[in-house]
């Protein structure tokens, strides 16, 4: 499950200990995050894929990451096939659903 974490810019790399920074570029090369970006007026975005809300929380956790903004992410070829579905047949899919 892909989500998108939005950490807000208070010099959160530069707090780091060595040890997390290590964590986090480890994070990076093992893929449990898929992309992530600096804004130019400072803060993280970052795009995670973890298996379940409760491992990510737990991860952000470890991290003393108490203050993003995480919000869960449907791949768009869902979302495209429950438009195709509903157009076929008229029945709204879970994933149309909000």
């Amino acid at each position: 499950m892909h989500f998108l974490i939005q950490i807000p810019a208070k010099g959160f790399l530069m707090q780091l200990e060595p040890e997390h920074l290590a964590h986090f570029r480890e994070a990076l090369e093992a893929s449990s995050i898929t992309a992530a970006f600096c804004r130019v007026g400072g803060g993280l975005v970052i795009i995670a894929d973890h298996e379940t809300p409760g491992h990510l929380m737990a991860e952000l956790r470890k991290h003393q990451i108490l203050d993003a903004e995480v919000t869960p992410l449907v791949p768009l070829s869902s979302v495209l096939e429950g438009y195709m579905e509903h157009k076929a047949t008229g029945r709204v899919g879970k994933e149309l659903v909000s």
